[in-house]
């Protein structure tokens, strides 16, 4: 079986109106590997009325893996141009928002639409 797979784009989120914002804020992405594929979920056990097991996905793994660069942001006038300097940043909530965003947007555009 031979695959074609696109390993790289631009994304921008949609978090606090930053899509229609005049230089938004762009995330260059790279999809994870197949190893960090099985990095980015988890199983998490509940007991209570019953046993339930639910798959977890890390928004911040993945955030962490898959941003290779950032453009048009600054905090106090210093760039942040990479996914551990946006980690750090302590700021308003919409920013930890694009995290789950940036996240949910690579672990879709990696699923693979199994007709390929």
């Amino acid at each position: 079986m031979n695959i074609n797979i696109a390993d790289r784009e631009k994304f921008i989120p949609k978090s606090n109106g930053n899509d229609k914002a005049e230089k938004p804020i762009i995330f260059n992405l790279r999809f994870l590997t197949v190893e960090e594929q099985t990095e980015m979920e988890y199983f998490q056990y509940t007991v209570g009325s019953g046993k339930n097991i639910r798959v977890k996905v890390d928004n911040k793994y993945i955030f962490a893996r898959g941003v290779e660069s950032i453009e048009n942001l600054t905090v106090d006038d210093k760039p942040v141009i990479s996914a551990e300097q946006f980690l750090a940043i302590r700021g308003p909530r919409w920013l930890s928002e694009m995290i789950g965003e940036v996240a949910l947007h690579l672990k879709s555009a990696m699923e693979i639409d199994e007709k390929n």
